[in-house]
């Protein structure tokens, strides 16, 4: 099934490596997260607190576990979206490029709800515009590689 790999158009290619951006940066974002020692400013703000040590120990606690577990959540999409990108797309499999914005968007569009709530709702200012961007980023590379089942097969040697 696998067994050949494609010559990408330059379309193609531009999407696959802002794919892989995304991946990265999902990973990043994921891992930052799972090795949380405190919730990020914009957490604590939408709390109403003005320091973690504000914060009474077993609090604390459950909301470290609650930014790990979102951690874990983003690496988790990370993981999914890696494999659809290094297996289906890069082989050219047209369902991949549905399928790597799918798990992306089926996280983040959630958690665009999510902070949009907190901004609108406490005093917090959660980072916005960089997941706006990362969504735009899924949505143009969605865009490029849709003559992905075009793309000319090569046996692998």
């Amino acid at each position: 099934m696998l067994s050949s790999k494609i010559i990408m158009t330059p379309k193609v290619k531009i999407s696959y490596i802002l794919n892989i951006i995304i991946v990265l940066v999902s990973f990043t974002f994921g891992f930052r997260y799972i090795f949380a020692s405190a919730p990020l400013n914009y957490q604590l703000e939408a709390i109403g607190v003005h320091g973690w040590n504000d914060i009474i120990p077993e609090y604390r606690n459950m909301i470290t576990t609650f930014v790990r577990v979102a951690g874990v959540g983003m690496t988790t999409a990370s993981i999914g979206m890696s494999i659809v990108l290094f297996r289906a797309f890069r082989y050219g499999q047209n369902w991949a490029r549905w399928g790597f914005a799918g798990i992306f968007l089926a996280h983040y569009i959630p958690l665009m709800c999510n902070m949009f709530f907190l901004k609108t709702t406490t005093e917090s200012n959660p980072p916005m515009i960089p997941n706006l961007i990362a969504i735009s980023i899924v949505l143009l590379s969605l865009f490029f590689s849709s003559n992905l089942k075009n793309c000319k097969a090569i046996e692998n040697k």
